[in-house]
Parts: C-alpha cells; structure tokens; sequence
C-alpha cells in the first residue's frame, strides 16, 4: 500500500479500513494472539510513518 513511498488520505483510510477488516476476521477465525499483533503492528507503523505525514500536511 506505502511501498512505493506516497501517502495520500485515500491510502490512509484504506489502511484503517484493512486492519479493521482484518481485526474482525481475526475476532472470528484465529486465536486473540493474533489481534494484538495487528493493533501493535498498525498503531507502531502510523506512529513512524504515517503520524510525520499528517504532520507535515497541517494535521487532519
């Protein structure tokens, strides 16, 4: 989704909307191990990456 190093705000609402997807198909089919791995994944990779964009574009 970020691989090629562009953010826009249609890339970040996708982003949230596959880990919601992906966090409700773990609430149903996999153990809860995996849904802290997806929070602390997501939460990790908007901290670094994607906070300083919002940032450097004035906030939301």
């Amino acid at each position: 989704l970020f691989r090629d190093g562009i953010y826009n705000w249609g890339r970040i609402v996708t982003l949230f909307f596959f880990t919601y997807k992906l966090i409700i198909k773990s609430l149903r089919d996999q153990p809860a191990s995996i849904l802290q791995v997806l929070v602390d994944w997501t939460v990790r990779f908007v901290k670094e990456l994607v906070a300083p964009w919002i940032v450097g574009k004035g906030g939301w």
